[in-house]
């Protein structure tokens, strides 16, 4: 038999059977491209043990309690990619290393409507255009009838990774309602494209 810190090897029988004699712990931080720190990453563990943790103010996070096994380390963030996406690490062996990611902002952009996939604007209902850009800069949003004409636009000063709230009332660029029916959304600039079918009903 072999004992070494934290694992207990024993020759019983034909094979090996490797039993951990206590929990292990991995850590890591996650910086942008320039390294500033990035808080509130979602880090998931998967593996022979299931964990979830939050990066703190610092980008720093830390895993306890990991017996020994196989796992992979997940970062997410909305409107964030990172690299790598996915980090597969080994308990015991690679618990004194620094598993480290690196974010960079990609922008979304996410639509909000009534109930029912639609708005009804004499409800009070808005579109309501949820918006995070990866630059600062003009932010352009364009309402487009579905024979391509030009209905409504709104131009914004936006931050970068500053979530902007944009929204629709479903009239047009004089103020006039618009018909019901189906118009689509384009948000563009500052890093950003995105294309959006949108319902309106009176």
């Amino acid at each position: 038999d072999i004992k070494e810190e934290g694992i207990y090897v024993s020759r019983a029988g034909a094979g090996l059977e490797i039993v951990c004699l206590k929990e292990h712990q991995v850590s890591g931080r996650i910086t942008d491209s320039d390294g500033l720190v990035i808080p509130n990453v979602s880090v998931v563990v998967s593996g022979d043990e299931q964990a979830y943790f939050l990066t703190d103010e610092d980008g720093y996070f830390e895993v306890k309690g990991l017996v020994c096994g196989d796992y992979t380390m997940s970062p997410s963030k909305e409107g964030l990619e990172f690299y790598p996406p996915e980090l597969a690490i080994a308990v015991p062996a690679d618990v004194q290393e620094s598993w480290d990611f690196t974010g960079r902002l990609v922008g979304s952009v996410r639509v909000a409507s009534g109930d029912g996939g639609y708005f009804q604007p004499l409800n009070g209902e808005r579109l309501s255009i949820h918006v995070v850009a990866p630059e600062s800069g003009s932010l352009r949003t364009s309402i487009y009838t579905v024979e391509g004409r030009l209905a409504w636009m709104s131009t914004r000063e936006v931050g970068r990774g500053v979530e902007e709230t944009i929204e629709w009332d479903g009239t047009n660029m004089d103020g006039e309602p618009m018909a019901s029916g189906t118009y689509f959304l384009r948000v563009s600039d500052c890093g950003l494209h995105a294309d959006a079918k949108v319902v309106l009903l009176r």
